[in-house]
């Protein structure tokens, strides 16, 4: 396995002149273990070790053509062409180093310069692979996927025992969608170099997208554990920490940062994340001032910024950060959001409207955004506009999601297109179109084609997953997104198992799915919420209120839904106060929902002392959602109480016969009781 580096430090040793034994001596124990450890992939060490070797015996040149090795899989081109020129000067010919010195020029940004050199110069047979490896990170560099992934097959048939080649490979297989083929690649890289820092960095960073967080946590805790002071590595781990709801472990891990490098934005940043989400925003503020602009191109830390600045009522400041966010990354849905509410409460109600449209005019809109477009458009004058953006924010769901969550651009493509594609950016928006359209065969078996020619990539496997769930065949999609689980197992696809596994009635085996993808990622808000609901189901009323009342607060206490089923977890506990309390906030926020007009109007129906209004909150929910059967079981039973009989038959003998209603049997009896 190591064979190959080896012979090739032996040829330039062998050409080589002698200094003093007693340098040479010390030089050659220091080179020998730096070549030891440039094999186990102890790059940075190797290099400290290796240093020591240049300087025992400055004149012998084997350490210096090492030591630029280990410098390049540091990401040091600038010193790995500094080590490779001095080698060259102590006898070390180009056609044993040209591939290395192309290597540094590439680190340098240099690829038109490296290119030419390794095509037109001469290299020793023996380097061909890592010529070949080389030649893949250029052309990967230069966007030539195809070249790219030709040079490292190259490059691995030729000698696959290269460290740092199947790390590259890993790379460049997952910025292509492959992610089987990326994690194949990373588990080689691993068991070559088993001590190699960015091997387990990024055996962590797949095993993260493919299992979870808490998964992940191994390999970057072992990273740290080669190199106790990487800066990269203790990132990774102090980031997924945090992510994963670490926070005292991670503010040690940051705190490390920060003692192997007192100027760390990163440690700096994590650590103000972390103080935002326990609502210490002064604290917040004041730790990324320490960061001293250098994460202000970081998108994440332009969001935490704006955030924090909107919080302060800088609000024009936010806007510019978020209007700079939104150029970088126009499809990212919280920055527009974040920009519309910015602008809405610096007065500009029209920018507001002009950057929520593309996100409230989808399907699948949240309610929030959904009232900050109509409270735009309000403040404009315009209400009959802002009505039905008003009307869907006060609807308990969606009217109904896009197949794909596509934009604008792609529906352009789409209708452009005459036919079916085999290019994923085309194929998606075609697959879609054919799906509202109605021609749900066609859109099927696309989107099975397209899984079809990309096994190792989730996104593929969604995209039949989602096709075949529109088209109702809900069977093949849990297959479909088992797959792109078994790939990638993060929000996207655990969300979607449990809804279609949820309408197929397997409700046992869709709690399987949130308790697994939880335990990986126990602060994911839209798997809490679902976890929140089933403990209420299932009358766990104080694991419910711990969840509910910790998402309550990370969202800042504005979330109607969240208000609501904290009103029936404290009414169920047999609190009435707190009850009331929460059904009334739910109300407030969302006036016009039925499910918040419901429950207020339910609650304060059976707390007797403050009955006034309840049966008119029934009604008025009643009125906005008639067919609900449950409004009208509640209705039902008020009526029953009040000796109303003629109306409590109504209204229970609408929600006995309701199909698939679960309380159906509790109305018939209630109806055979009158």
């Amino acid at each position: 396995m190591i064979r190959p580096l080896l012979s090739f430090l032996l040829v330039v040793l062998l050409g080589s002149a002698s200094p003093a034994l007693a340098s040479r001596e010390e030089a050659a124990a220091a080179y020998k273990e730096g070549t030891q450890q440039l094999m186990w992939g102890e790059f940075a060490t190797a290099r400290a070790t290796l240093t020591k070797a240049t300087k025992a015996d400055p004149d012998w040149a084997p350490p210096y053509t090492a030591l630029a090795m280990a410098m390049l899989e540091l990401g040091d081109g600038t010193g790995a062409e500094l080590q490779i020129n001095h080698a060259g000067k102590l006898g070390v010919k180009p056609p044993a180093s040209l591939h290395l010195l192309a290597f540094a020029l590439v680190l340098q940004d240099k690829q038109n310069e490296a290119l030419t050199l390794l095509e037109r110069g001469k290299i020793d047979p023996k380097y061909k692979a890592y010529a070949a490896r080389v030649r893949g990170i250029i052309y990967d560099r230069m966007g030539n996927v195809d070249a790219a992934g030709a040079a490292y097959d190259e490059a691995v048939n030729a000698d696959g025992t290269i460290r740092g080649l199947w790390g590259d490979v890993a790379s460049f297989r997952y910025r292509r969608g492959d992610v089987a083929g990326a994690i194949d690649a990373a588990v080689i890289e691993a068991k070559n170099a088993p001590r190699s820092v960015r091997a387990m960095m990024i055996m962590g960073d797949l095993i993260r997208g493919r299992y979870g967080l808490i998964a992940a946590l191994p390999w970057f805790r072992r990273a740290v554990q080669i190199e106790p002071a990487n800066i990269d590595a203790l990132g990774e781990l102090a980031a997924t920490l945090g992510d994963a709801g670490q926070t005292l472990e991670m503010l040690t891990v940051t705190r490390r940062m920060i003692a192997a490098d007192p100027n760390n934005a990163r440690a700096f940043y994590l650590q103000s994340v972390m103080a935002a989400r326990a609502g210490k925003y002064d604290l917040a503020r004041n730790l990324m001032y320490r960061t001293k602009g250098r994460m202000d191109e970081v998108p994440a830390a332009i969001l935490l910024n704006a955030a924090l600045e909107i919080h302060a009522a800088s609000h024009e400041s936010a806007i510019a950060r978020l209007e700079k966010l939104s150029g970088m990354q126009p499809d990212n849905f919280k920055a527009k959001r974040l920009l519309g509410l910015a602008m809405l409460k610096a007065g500009d109600a029209h920018g507001a409207a002009s950057v929520l449209a593309s996100i409230a005019d989808r399907g699948d809109a949240d309610s929030y955004t959904l009232l900050l477009m109509a409270r735009a458009l309000e403040a404009q004058g315009d209400i009959a506009k802002a009505a039905p953006y008003l009307d869907r924010a006060q609807a308990s769901a969606p009217a109904g999601s896009e197949p794909f969550n596509i934009n604008g651009d792609m529906m352009r493509i789409a209708r452009a297109s005459n036919g079916p594609v085999d290019n994923a950016w085309q194929a998606v928006p075609y697959i879609n179109k054919q799906l509202l359209d109605g021609n749900l065969p066609a859109a099927v078996a696309h989107a099975r084609r397209m899984a079809e020619l990309n096994p190792g990539s989730p996104a593929a496997q969604i995209l039949a997953g989602d096709a075949l769930a529109f088209a109702g065949q809900h069977g093949p999609a849990i297959e479909a997104y088992r797959r792109a689980a078994d790939l990638r197992f993060d929000a996207t696809v655990a969300l979607r198992m449990i809804e279609t596994l949820n309408v197929m009635g397997a409700r046992a085996e869709a709690l399987k799915v949130l308790d697994y993808y939880l335990s990986q990622n126990p602060r994911s808000v839209p798997a809490l919420r679902i976890a929140a609901e089933h403990l209420l189901d299932n009358g766990q009323w104080d694991r419910s209120i711990a969840i509910l009342t910790g998402l309550d607060t990370r969202l800042g206490g504005h979330d109607a839904e969240i208000a609501r089923a904290l009103a029936w977890a404290w009414f169920s506990k047999g609190n009435s106060a707190k009850a009331l309390a929460y059904a009334r906030e739910a109300y407030r926020l969302l006036p016009g929902n039925a499910d918040t007009a419901s429950t207020l109007g339910w609650i304060k129906y059976k707390s007797r002392d403050h009955r006034a209004g309840s049966f008119a909150l029934l009604k008025k929910a009643s009125l906005l959602r008639p067919e609900d059967p449950e409004i009208h079981f509640l209705l039902g039973q008020a009526f029953k109480d009040q000796k109303l009989k003629a109306a409590a038959r109504r209204h229970l003998g609408f929600a006995a016969n309701a199909p698939h209603y679960a309380n159906a049997a509790k109305a018939k009896a209630l109806l055979a009781k009158l």
